[in-house]
């Protein structure tokens, strides 16, 4: 939401100290992966758009509104930041359970599930939140499970009994377990439970917002909605590699709300 500041950062300064104070709160209210995949969303976006930003008000607010946040964390978040090598060392050498889901996922499933690759196994089969919640573990745990609702009963689909169970309880029981270690995520639960086609379909829908966007604007305000616009959009999608946010409504729909806007700004100028 705060990245929807930035077009009006260029001729109001309350614009600015928006953002400033956004950057505040996105810090206090975030971890560590979040503000990677938000640096790694404006580079992206740079890159894409290439903005005409020189060194104007916007120019000099967006550094700052990035600047902040960077200082920021490395004050607030020091404990992040130490143990980010570890859980990158531990990945690499097949220790964390993320790790082993994706081996499982494109290794020993496709044998069992053939058509997985292709068409997945069915919505909510396997690592979606709402297969998560529909174990009665999500909200509850193995020895007190709580129903789904009044209405549904638990129920637990044989690929994720066999794959993905025992891992997501591991990480459960573990209490300095985060996101990073989870068996579970935004992309992989598009392809596990959609296969190929929807994993394909996804990316083209994002692939075809980027397109519409223009780009390379010589008139600064077009570049900054531009700018904005695909910044939430890599954002968004980068999100989806940690967790399964794509599910969460509460915290992705009024970013998704305040893009659609700027988006249909943009394209159409």
């Amino acid at each position: 939401m705060t990245l929807s500041l930035i077009p009006g950062a260029r001729g109001k300064r309350r614009y600015a100290l928006a953002m400033c104070m956004g950057a505040v709160a996105l810090v206090l209210a975030s971890v560590l992966h979040q503000l990677a995949y938000l640096s790694l969303a404006v580079a992206l976006a740079y890159l894409w758009v290439r903005p005409p930003l020189r060194l104007s008000r916007a120019a000099v607010a967006l550094m700052s509104f990035l600047g902040l946040t960077l200082l920021l964390s490395l004050a607030l978040l020091p404990g992040n930041l130490t143990t980010f090598n570890g859980i990158v060392t531990e990945f690499l050498h097949g220790k964390t359970p993320r790790r082993v889901i994706l081996e499982r996922v494109f290794t020993d499933m496709p044998e069992k599930y053939p058509y997985m690759p292709l068409a997945g196994l069915g919505p909510g089969q396997f690592s979606s939140r709402a297969a998560l919640m529909n174990t009665g573990f999500y909200f509850g745990s193995p020895r007190a499970p709580k129903d789904f609702s009044p209405w549904l009963r638990n129920a637990i689909p044989e690929p994720m009994r066999e794959s993905l169970l025992p891992l997501w309880l591991r990480t459960k029981a573990v209490k300095y377990h985060g996101s990073s270690q989870k068996p579970y995520f935004g992309w992989l639960s598009v392809y596990t439970e959609f296969g190929g086609v929807g994993t394909l379909l996804a990316l083209s829908a994002i692939g075809l917002a980027l397109w519409r966007l223009p780009r390379r604007a010589k008139v600064l305000p077009i570049g900054l909605l531009s700018f904005a616009c695909a910044s939430m959009i890599f954002f968004i999608a980068l999100l989806a590699l940690q967790e399964n946010y794509w599910e969460v409504p509460q915290a992705v729909l009024p970013g998704l709300l305040l893009m659609r806007t700027i988006h249909a700004q943009a394209s159409r100028r």
